[in-house]
């Protein structure tokens, strides 16, 4: 469990228990939130560009400010060829850059992306590190990712947090909380005579 960027902001939203947020508030916090399941959660037969405008569609915007939003996101997760592609057609690469682009839609504060590059070759991987990194230098969000193939976000994470049996049991720079985790020693393979 990796974040980039730790505010003062999610400190502060999170340092009371959730259970006794009023109700009210709920829904605005829910908006500063938002969150990538490892799923991607498209809709398979819209086209990128329909599927980008969904959230602001469902949040009320009008339709300027949705066209402008979705061609600011496709621009800025470069999907703009795609933008007519059914998202069924995207390969795994392009499909988790779309869920990103649904994501931060609605410019929330906080950016948390579950295993965003489970499943993806090494290229698709850099692409959507890449992808998200361009998010991040735009938005100004903190970004929290959950990634087990931590390497790949090195470049930007700042901090690394490793839960286990879901207590945390280290915390500190990303680098540091990596380097710990490195399995080394191991017996080098030998030829075959």
């Amino acid at each position: 469990f990796m974040s980039l960027k730790p505010t003062r902001g999610l400190i502060r939203m999170f340092d009371r228990d959730i259970s006794v947020i009023p109700g009210a508030e709920l829904p605005l916090l829910r908006r500063r939130i938002g969150y990538a399941i490892q799923g991607h959660g498209l809709f398979p037969h819209r086209t990128v560009a329909q599927n980008i405008a969904t959230v602001p569609r469902l949040l009320g915007w009008d339709r300027p400010r949705i066209a402008a939003r979705v061609d600011e996101l496709l621009e800025l997760l470069d999907l703009v060829p795609l933008a007519q592609q059914p998202a069924h057609v995207l390969s795994r690469g392009q499909k988790q850059r779309l869920a990103l682009a649904g994501v931060i839609a609605m410019r929330p504060g906080i950016i948390i992306l579950d295993e965003p590059t489970a499943n993806l070759d090494p290229d698709g991987a850099r692409d959507v590190v890449a992808a998200v990194g361009n998010v991040v230098k735009h938005t100004g969000a903190t970004l929290l990712v959950v990634e087990h193939n931590y390497d790949t976000w090195l470049p930007l994470l700042e901090r690394g947090l490793e839960f286990s049996a879901g207590k945390l049991v280290d915390d500190g720079p990303a680098e540091e909380i990596v380097a710990r985790r490195r399995i080394t020693d191991l017996p080098q393979a030998q030829p075959e005579l």
